[in-house]
């Protein structure tokens, strides 16, 4: 088998120096960020972890699942090896691919003796995804995709451990031409877009969201000038008419919505051919702040003032 990559041991290296190797390329954990298949990540969030190291987290301030997930690595593996009577190894190797040099690869485990990889996994028991079914999160499956596009090899172990040992499932997946040129003209034209300096357009998603209020931050001082924006306004008449689609869905979906109540009547529940309906008592409790306040005039200390910035549009009006 032909080499198809380099590699560097990062063994020794320090976190910060990992995270900062990592920033030279598109590791396996951003694939399905970057195709905007991950619902936690996103397109400009990868291009915002490369450019600015907005994702790096240090070692003492790793979020409790990231630091688990890694802990137990080696309790995945050895399970794995277990029921499958394959032996692994920790790599502790950096690729890197030669065809793809922005590609990255940082694996789990190896198995001895063949050119098969090891992804190993942990979850909590409400994921809704269905592994007895043989169904494979995205971020699992184009995780194992990218590390086969980077060293060559043809299938890939994904071992996953559900909870606390409530179920362990071990895939195997195989290389698919397809789905590697995808993610790679993917990958290519992100890193084009990170060594330019020209970042990606937000996907919508609630990850970005986050993202964009946090790049744009606190609006300046009021200022007579406006912005000029029409290079925009392609994209301001488009928002316009989904807007206007929107209302008119929202408006549909709720008028269907009280025809069902009002053939319900007072009934708590209700079945179609295909559906199960459900119109329960409900209550909600809240706290009446403004009683609260007129009555204990010294709470007001307690309150807490956000500041967040609202997007309005109007359309202007046509002269004449």
């Amino acid at each position: 088998m032909s080499t198809t990559y380099t590699k560097k041991n990062v063994a020794d290296l320090t976190r910060a120096e990992w995270l900062e190797e990592r920033r030279t390329g598109i590791g396996g954990s951003d694939a399905a960020a970057v195709l905007g298949l991950n619902p936690w990540r996103s397109p400009l969030a990868v291009y915002m972890d490369k450019t600015a190291g907005r994702g790096d987290v240090a070692e003492d301030d790793m979020p409790e699942a990231l630091w688990w997930g890694t802990e137990q690595e080696s309790l995945v593996a050895k399970r794995f090896s277990q029921l499958t009577g394959e032996k692994v190894i920790n790599d502790q190797n950096m690729y890197r691919s030669a065809e793809y040099p922005w590609a990255l690869a940082n694996i789990d485990r190896r198995v001895v003796g063949k050119h098969v990889g090891l992804e190993c996994k942990t979850t909590e028991v409400y994921n809704k995804t269905d592994f007895d079914d043989d169904e494979i999160p995205p971020t699992y499956y184009w995780q194992c995709q990218h590390y086969m596009a980077v060293l060559g090899w043809q299938s890939w172990y994904l071992a996953v451990k559900v909870g606390n040992g409530k179920a362990f499932h071990i895939f195997m997946i195989s290389r698919d031409e397809a789905a590697i040129a995808r993610l790679m003209a993917a990958e290519k034209e992100l890193w084009r877009r990170i060594q330019a300096h020209e970042p990606p357009l937000p996907t919508g998603s609630e990850a970005d969201c986050e993202l964009v209020r946090e790049l744009t931050g606190t609006a300046r001082a009021a200022d007579d000038e406006p912005m000029d924006l029409r290079a925009m306004d392609d994209d301001l008449t488009m928002l316009a008419m989904l807007k206007r689609q929107s209302k008119d869905t929202d408006t549909k979906i709720k008028a269907i919505e009280q025809r069902v109540k009002l053939a319900m009547g007072d009934m708590p529940r209700a079945e179609s051919t295909s559906y199960t309906i459900n119109y329960r008592n409900q209550e909600k409790s809240s706290l009446d702040s403004k009683r609260l306040l007129a009555e204990h005039p010294e709470m007001d200390a307690y309150k807490k003032t956000t500041s967040y910035r609202v997007l309005t549009i109007k359309e202007n009006k046509k002269n004449g």
